[in-house]
């Protein structure tokens, strides 16, 4: 599963949110608490970091404490889906066992079994989801 994951180079975090609704799980807007607000926060601070990271002038003058607000954000959308996350699925995604590991939630493995029988499906989904950006 790993190496079929790093063989997929046009996955993105926009892809990772549709996985769940593929799956039948949760939608990430249902385990988010906040979701709007943060969701738009993220989507900031990802125009400023891609404009950072390119060297290239974001055009609003960012001071020290706008891009600590952001961080402060960026945190908190970040333990909203852990916390949203461990509640729903017993598995934050940072702490405990592995993410390709499906755990013992009953409810969890059907959903994803219904849809990922072998590898060939969940490379087809994978492919699915990149088509999708």
């Amino acid at each position: 599963m790993k190496t079929i994951m790093a063989a997929r180079r046009g996955l993105y975090f926009s892809n990772f949110m549709r996985a769940f609704d593929e799956l039948g799980l949760p939608s990430i807007p249902v385990v988010v608490d906040n979701f709007e607000v943060l969701s738009a926060r993220m989507a900031e601070a990802t125009r400023y970091r891609n404009k950072i990271f390119h060297g290239q002038l974001t055009g609003v003058s960012l001071d020290t404490e706008r891009l600590l607000s952001l961080e402060a954000d960026v945190r908190g959308w970040c333990k909203s889906l852990a916390v949203g996350a461990d509640a729903r699925f017993g598995y934050d995604g940072f702490y405990g066992f592995t993410s390709f590991f499906k755990g013992d939630r009953t409810e969890i493995i059907e959903a994803v079994d219904v849809k990922l029988k072998s590898l060939d499906d969940y490379d087809g989904l994978l492919r699915q989801l990149e088509r999708l950006r």
